[in-house]
């Protein structure tokens, strides 16, 4: 996705598409690592202007809120944020902490939730060994 494209979405999506957030959503939606703020806002450019961690968590916060970003439930570290909002599940690694997509075959069924709660989201979240560290 070019940055004029991220421009669009963002803007389609009811985001006004500042220098920052497109640089933000752009790097999100390319790397594909799950990054936590902080990453993101190492990752950055250094040359663009305005950025600082509350831009970084801003634009977060209105990338979810809005629906084009998750965040991923990584119980051990930092909030991770997710720009494939298409169900798919998530696989971390014990040895190397990476965190991969994993496609789903079907849609996972829920457990029973009591009377009186709503559901927004699920996630399914599973650990063990990568490819690479079995």
């Amino acid at each position: 996705m070019t940055e004029k494209e991220v421009a669009n979405f963002l803007a389609e999506h009811g985001v006004r598409p500042s220098a920052q957030r497109v640089a933000i959503y752009h790097l999100l939606h390319s790397k594909r690592h799950h990054l936590t703020a902080d990453e993101i806002l190492q990752a950055l450019p250094s040359h663009l202007v305005g950025v600082t961690r509350m831009t970084v968590y801003n634009s977060l916060n209105l990338f979810v809120n809005n629906g084009i970003v998750r965040t991923v439930a990584d119980y051990e570290t930092a909030r991770r944020y997710d720009a494939n909002t298409s169900p798919h599940a998530h696989f971390k690694c014990t040895d190397c902490g990476k965190i991969f997509d994993i496609p789903l075959s079907r849609e996972p069924s829920l457990p029973e939730i009591p009377n009186g709660f709503s559901v927004k989201e699920a996630q399914l979240y599973v650990t063990g060994k990568c490819h690479s560290c079995s």
